[in-house]
């Protein structure tokens, strides 16, 4: 995932996409605590309120791609969640 407008892909990390994610890549919230300066329990309010900042969110898509993902996982996972939703 070299380019790609990070505008457009940051609204998929919504609150059930990024916990899909921290799952499938093993990372905590005491790992996210760390990298963002918070608490664990801050991460779990941002988490259950979903109310990350943008700038938080492009950090995390940055976290992700690090650890492996491709544009494509991130587009699927997004889509079966929010068609879960819906159904």
């Amino acid at each position: 995932m070299n380019k790609y407008d990070k505008s457009k892909i940051i609204p998929l990390l919504d609150a059930e996409t990024i916990s899909a994610l921290l799952r499938i890549y093993g990372i905590g919230y005491k790992n996210l605590a760390v990298r963002f300066g918070v608490t664990r329990e801050a991460v779990w309010y941002r988490q259950k309120v979903d109310c990350w900042k943008p700038y938080e969110r492009e950090m995390l898509l940055d976290l992700f791609v690090s650890y492996g993902m491709e544009l494509a996982e991130l587009i699927l996972l997004h889509q079966m969640i929010n068609k879960r939703k819906v159904d």
